[in-house]
């Protein structure tokens, strides 16, 4: 495939940035390199094009040494959808408000021809305030640059003072800081065009949206918050606490010796100097770039449409930008949340397995809420399309997330089923518990614990599950201390467990998000007891637990506040109460109490009369929690350096079963760091025991305890080793007695797998449709026929329903047999066995030279 002819266009139009009189100047010939580049040095005090500002000071209306690429005009863009409803002076969220028009940008690298493609539609993937007339439409940018800038000491060009001279990782064009006019477009006085020097950005007069301001659709940008790619090839990165090492250019070279750019914050730029500094092309206002030290004229700038195939090199590859070094330093390791709300729906749009077969009703979100804040992450993150609770019921499954390990792993399951050679996997089988004789899972083997020996702040919030409490005696101060001996720096908002009556003492307190969220934000602020000064500062391990929407407790009743209210809480145990209402920005600020806010949720559920169920309920409840801690991080400027990882506990048509609607679970990770926000997908295998070692990765930790899980860090944004995490990698499954192995396409199911024990998968799985015959062994094709491709909703056809182990050739089946049989031999509890990590049990689907 030839790449696109390059445009050679005289543009000497001026395209107008704002109607309140600022506006942008193309004035040179589009991809032709300047005529006369300047060298670096200081150029008499010539001037040009005098306007005067708001103080009297002149200063330059186009460029300083007369040398400028102007690359490309934004009128002679293709145009798509445009905003049209949008109201000045108020917040429009992204994505609900943009009215279906949504952020699309693509990354390419090109090793043999040498180019860094990016092509997008202009949309920005961020929310943002309109102060201006006027509206951002789809502009269809096609920017080609060098894949590697080529650095020359001697060597200068003036970037564009009011016209393109980057492309941000989102596609939305970097502008230079000078007005037309001649004033600052980072810095204006009271007559300038006010929301242009903001982080969020505005749109042209020809709508085009774009940045001046050095965040460049960042609220707070690390130093090494990957920005943009600046028209040379090199990189943008945020800004440094001491500017002093930059060059003229705002150029420094890193530790492997590769030179970037970083932005200068606005208290870092005197924007009392003139912007021309003389006639170098060096100018005084460096927000973004001070001058260009590799050859600009090298980018290429032209549109797309949709009517006709984006031309890209034979030799790209698309790629997600690398938004941060890896590092181990508390100020590069990220903030870490987990969240597992109690038995939340698995939504249509969220791409769930087929319908159970006797159930075909569909789950919507409620009322058509479209869920904006777990939308969020979402479409703003990496959704995990494949994503499985290691099993399907509350505890076993929170046990596998804190600790990366199977539940049969869990010293309280293997000396209960000591003499056994399956342990029984249920909820009162898995806590995390010291046990003699066994490991130390409270204490040391898990998340918290390891984290805290690391440098991090621990703290967990919500349903616990994972202790033996005595619900009818145990007091709050003791579960508390019981949960905070388990790792924990802090434990607020803690329910034991379910909201049974003798742990609600007859029904005294019940669901209470406010409370549970409230608490989440105290630690994540820092407020607490114990904290070391200056502990706030430090990364922090935040796992959050919604008892919402759990049918142990009705939401509506607890909604309608006739029976509890926001102070009542788990609490009421020690006699006491919330002193006053939690006042949590997102939820109940807005709203001036909580009363009001509650009558808000049920509203949006349409009302007295609409929707009652605690699924619809506490979904719209979750959602508003979730916009509450994004609020609290975005408050603190910890918003892009957070791991935010939201999931299902288990499926909910299926729970305690291992069928699909059983194990297969919501996953999202909005880290915008590492994966930006323009939205990706995974569809490699991955599990719950998954997220310790991945999260481990991340934050540097290697001194950890063994391990069933894996990190897929590594595997993001590199198709050939998802290809793995796909077809090659193997997942257990457990719970009671019955295992399931899913490897690639293939799942099969062995129920009873210990003296003729209870099945709840074969008696409930019965209910639901599956396995008329109550077969014990069973094989499942889960891909669509010759495909690698997973069947999920809305095909009609469940792969659930026949079991095809019979008319599956022996050599196929029996390497899904040998995968369990593995898996059963290295879990075993039998007389006490030192538990067995390092076999590699999925080398036997792969065959035994190959490791997944």
């Amino acid at each position: 495939m030839m790449f696109r002819v390059k445009l050679f266009l005289l543009l000497p139009a001026i395209i107008g940035c704002l109607r309140s009189g600022s506006a942008h100047k193309s004035i040179l010939q589009f991809g032709l390199p300047p005529s006369n580049s300047r060298r670096l040095q200081q150029q008499p005090n010539a001037r040009h094009g005098l306007l005067r500002q708001r103080d009297g000071r002149i200063l330059q209306a186009n460029e300083c040494s007369g040398t400028v690429n102007s690359f490309y005009d934004q009128a002679n863009l293709n145009e798509g959808q445009c905003m049209t409803g949008w109201t000045g002076g108020k917040w429009q969220y992204y994505p609900y408000d943009f009215e279906g028009i949504e952020n699309y940008v693509k990354h390419y690298e090109c090793p043999a021809s040498g180019r860094r493609v990016i092509v997008s539609n202009g949309i920005p993937n961020h929310s943002t305030f309109l102060g201006s007339p006027n509206l951002p439409c789809e502009k269809y940018w096609h920017v080609s640059l060098p894949l590697h800038g080529t650095y020359d000491q001697n060597f200068v060009t003036e970037a564009s003072p009011s016209s393109i001279i980057g492309m941000a990782l989102n596609g939305v064009p970097v502008y230079g800081a000078l007005e037309l006019t001649g004033g600052s477009a980072v810095e204006p006085g009271t007559d300038g065009v006010m929301d242009a020097k903001f982080w969020y950005g505005h749109a042209t007069e020809t709508n085009a949206e774009h940045y001046h301001a050095p965040n460049i659709g960042n609220g707070a940008p690390a130093s090494e918050t990957l920005l943009a790619y600046a028209l040379d090839g090199f990189p943008i990165y945020g800004p440094l606490e001491d500017d002093s090492v930059l060059d003229e250019c705002n150029g420094i070279f890193d530790g492997g010796g590769n030179y970037r750019y970083h932005v200068r914050s606005v208290d870092q730029v005197d924007e009392d100097l003139d912007y021309c500094n003389g006639m170098s092309p060096v100018v005084n206002w460096k927000y973004v770039v001070g001058c260009f030290h590799g050859d600009s004229s090298n980018a290429e700038i032209s549109t797309w449409s949709l009517s006709s195939p984006i031309d890209i090199p034979d030799d790209c590859t698309e790629v997600i930008p690398d938004s941060k070094p890896r590092g181990n330093t508390n100020k590069n390791r990220p903030n870490i949340i987990v969240m597992q709300p109690d038995d939340l729906p698995f939504f249509d749009e969220w791409t769930p397995p087929t319908n159970n077969p006797i159930d075909a009703a569909n789950m919507v979100f409620p009322n058509n809420y479209l869920m904006p804040n777990i939308e969020r992450l979402r479409t703003q993150g990496l959704q995990m399309k494949q994503a499985y609770a290691a099993s399907p019921a509350c505890g076993t499954s929170r046990f596998s997330t804190l600790t990366g390990k199977n539940p049969s792993r869990s010293a309280r399951s293997r000396e209960i089923n000591f003499e056994k050679t399956v342990s029984k996997v249920t909820i009162p089988t898995t806590k995390l518990m010291d046990v003699a004789g066994f490991t130390n899972d409270c204490t040391e083997e898990n998340m918290a614990a390891a984290f805290a020996a690391n440098g991090y702040r621990t703290g967990v919030t919500g349903k616990w599950h994972l202790y033996p409490f005595d619900s009818a005696e145990s007091t709050y101060s003791e579960i508390v201390e019981e949960v905070q001996g388990c790792g924990f720096d802090f434990a607020g908002g803690m329910y034991a467990e379910n909201l049974n009556d003798d742990l609600t003492r007859g029904g005294k307190f019940n669901h209470n998000m406010e409370w549970v969220t409230a608490e989440a934000i105290k630690f994540i602020n820092g407020e607490y007891d114990g904290i070391e000064e200056g502990g706030e500062q430090d990364p922090f391990l935040l796992y959050f637990n919604p008892t919402v929407p759990h049918s142990s407790g009705s939401v509506l009743e607890a909604l309608t506040m006739d029976k509890y209210n926001c102070t009542v809480t788990a609490d009421v145990i020690d006699g006491g109460l919330l002193p006053e209402e939690p006042v949590i920005k997102g939820m109940t600020m807005e709203h001036g109490n909580c009363k009001s806010y509650r009558n808000s949720v049920i509203d949006r559920a349409g009302g007295p009369d609409g929707l009652k169920s605690n699924g619809d309920l506490g979904a719209i409840w979750v959602d508003d929690a979730v916009g509450a801690l994004l609020h609290a991080l975005i408050d603190r400027d910890m918003l892009d350096n957070t791991i935010f990882l939201f999931q299902l506990d288990h499926g909910i048509e299926g729970k305690q079963t291992l069928y699909e609607n059983g194990n297969r679970i919501v996953q999202f990770v909005h880290y915008p760091d590492e994966y930006g926000t323009t939205g990706h997908t995974f569809n490699g295998l991955v599990s719950t025991i998954d997220i310790a070692p991945t999260m481990f990765d991340f934050a540097g930790i290697t001194n950890h305890y063994d391990l069933d899980g894996s990190s897929w860090r590594d595997a993001i944004g590199k198709p050939k080793i998802e290809s793995k995490w796909k077809t090659k990698r193997c997942l257990l499954f457990e719970y009671e007695h019955d295992r399931a192995v899913r490897c690639g396409c293939g799942k099969y199911m062995k129920l009873r797998d210990n003296d003729g024990s209870n099945s709840t998968t074969l008696w409930r799985g019965q209910e639901f449709g599956y396995n008329a015959n109550q077969e014990l062994t069973l094989y499942f094709n889960l891909c669509e026929d010759g495909t690698n491709n997973y069947i999920s909703f809305p095909e009609e056809l469940n792969p659930e329903v026949n079991n095809v182990f019979y008319s599956t050739a022996a050599p196929i089946r029996n390497k899904y047999r040998d995968v369990l049989t593995c898996w059963r031999e290295a879990t075993s509890p039998l007389n006490g066995n030192a538990p067995d990590f390092g076999t590699d049990c999925s080398a036997l689907f792969n065959g035994l030279a190959e490791q997944w």
